[in-house]
């Protein structure tokens, strides 16, 4: 069975069912699927003017409830980006590493190279 169907299989579990889904998005996506954008109001799609006190108040309220959503998906984006660039760097201080271990091998090399009292490996 693949990773999804097992997954699929353990939905119940709580835990084990957004760590399969993770694993699932980081798979196929980035941490970005998370960050959502939420939709605008469809109250504001509409040109014209309310109908009347209610529309106009219910219309408000999905406004509020916009923005509230916009701001959450504005610092998700912002976490994703700490966490990719924490991610990045990382990863570039680990090439760092091998790029000094190979410098240290090569300088180790040529000095027994120039020895020339032994066979160099």
């Amino acid at each position: 069975m693949d990773t999804a169907g097992g997954c699929l299989a353990s939905v119940r579990r709580g835990a084990l069912f957004w760590i399969c889904l993770i694993s699932a998005l980081g798979a196929t996506g980035s941490a970005a699927a998370f960050c959502n954008e939420p939709a605008a109001p469809y109250c504001l799609r509409d040109r014209g003017k309310f109908a009347d006190e209610r529309s106009m108040r219910d219309c408000r309220w999905n406004v509020e409830s916009y923005v509230t959503k916009l701001r959450d998906h504005a610092n998700c984006l912002v976490r994703d980006a700490e966490v990719e660039g924490r991610r990045m760097v990382e990863e570039a201080q680990h090439e760092a590493y091998k790029a000094r271990d190979k410098a240290e091998a090569a300088a180790a090399r040529f000095e027994c190279k120039a020895d020339g009292d032994r066979v160099c490996y």
